[in-house]
């Protein structure tokens, strides 16, 4: 992904909305892409569900991949997915009968990847703009930092050495604490050191790495 410096000269909505996103555990751009899908989705089984122009792509996108998929059987209404559903498999059993082979292949990317796309862009280009902005390095400082995905692709695309470099510097000691957390949770599950408690920090720290490494499912 290209994040392109945007040079907007007023904060933004998705400003304001990355600030509130630092307060929370885990990678911000993560969380805010969570939330947006979650209403996407909501929105498309509520709303969209009988729009013809819906139901086509979602024929084509055979529709939802599996994550999408499964964020929607956990949060969506059962009586709009299986309207959904029951449309495509109906396309699908209709094309077969024809022998027509292109039905069993992808013609279109899930719809919620492309919407959750464009939301991606837009705060890793908001970031990008802001890197110097005291009260967002502030708010990074404190919060856990971006996962690694989010973080490539912010440094590949930030052409400011000072505010690329203080990027890395501030995930660099987030990584390390979470490193020690790690090694000292290891550390106490040795014979001779059960006695001693396991803090919370050191007991989320596992799930913190994973976090890093692989970025928060949405």
């Amino acid at each position: 992904m290209t994040v392109a410096r945007s040079h907007r000269q007023e904060k933004s909505s998705p400003y304001f909305e990355l600030l509130e996103s630092f307060k929370l555990k885990g990678c911000p751009v993560c969380a805010l892409l969570a939330k947006t899908v979650q209403g996407y989705l909501a929105n498309l089984l509520y709303e969209n569900v009988n729009d013809a122009g819906v139901r086509l792509h979602l024929r084509q996108s055979l529709g939802f991949c599996r994550d999408h998929a499964s964020t929607l059987m956990k949060n969506g209404d059962p009586l709009g997915i299986a309207i959904i559903y029951l449309d495509i498999l109906q396309n699908v059993h209709h094309e077969l009968s024809k022998e027509n082979s292109e039905s069993l292949s992808l013609r279109l990317e899930c719809p919620t990847c492309t919407y959750r796309r464009q939301f991606e862009r837009t705060y890793l280009e908001v970031l990008a703009d802001y890197l110097h902005d005291k009260e967002l390095e502030r708010a990074l400082d404190d919060s856990e930092g971006l996962c690694l995905d989010h973080l490539r692709q912010l440094v590949d695309h930030v052409q400011d050495d000072s505010a690329k470099n203080n990027l890395l510097s501030i995930h660099e000691r987030g990584l390390d604490t979470t490193r020690k957390n790690l090694s000292e949770f290891v550390r106490k599950q040795g014979v001779r050191f059960r006695n001693e408690i396991v803090s919370p920090a050191e007991e989320a720290a596992c799930q913190r790495a994973i976090d890093f490494l692989v970025g928060k499912s949405n």
